[in-house]
């Protein structure tokens, strides 16, 4: 079951706005996120918005997607990934993503072969239509990494999960 993870994160607006505002950083975009608490090793895939000015999913169950057009982890800003819990053909990455806690290490490798450290500070469970997507897309001083994923109860004529899930990092000095 395919949903698409990131349409509930940003509105159309925002999303619209932050691409004319924003230019994809020519350096030190991430390219593997690790987590070995719960076992994910994945590939990161960029993403943007689509034509409804939404954010993109992840194409692969196994794999990640950054919104490129927002800040790269490590900057100052809030960052953020995002992944499937499962697929047509069972879990996905982010399957184990709601048992991380305060104090786990998330890692994200570059592409320059740099490794950055993130720190658990906080994670929810929130109803979907009470996302504080401020809190995981607005500015902040921090240097900040959010994932996210579905989870709750799937709706099959809503084509949608009623829960997400989202870790807050902050990277490690």
């Amino acid at each position: 079951m395919v949903v698409s993870l990131l349409a509930w994160l940003v509105s159309p607006v925002t999303a619209a706005a932050a691409t004319r505002s924003s230019k994809p950083v020519p350096f030190g975009a991430p390219v593997e996120l690790r987590i070995k608490k719960i076992g994910v090793k994945a590939k990161i895939e960029k993403t943007s918005v689509d034509r409804k000015g939404q954010l993109e999913a992840p194409k692969k169950p196994s794999r990640v997607g950054w919104y490129r057009n927002g800040t790269v982890p490590g900057k100052r800003g809030n960052a953020v990934i995002g992944g499937h819990v499962n697929w047509y053909t069972g879990p996905a990455v982010f399957q184990g993503l709601g048992r991380l806690r305060r104090g786990d290490i998330v890692e994200v490798k570059n592409d320059h072969g740099r490794v950055l450290k993130f720190r658990v500070t906080k994670v929810g469970t929130y109803y979907n239509g009470s996302v504080p997507v401020a809190q995981i897309t607005g500015p902040t001083a921090k240097f900040a990494l959010n994932l996210y994923t579905c989870t709750g109860r799937y709706s099959r004529s809503a084509k949608n999960y009623s829960h997400r899930v989202v870790v807050f990092t902050e990277l490690v000095r």
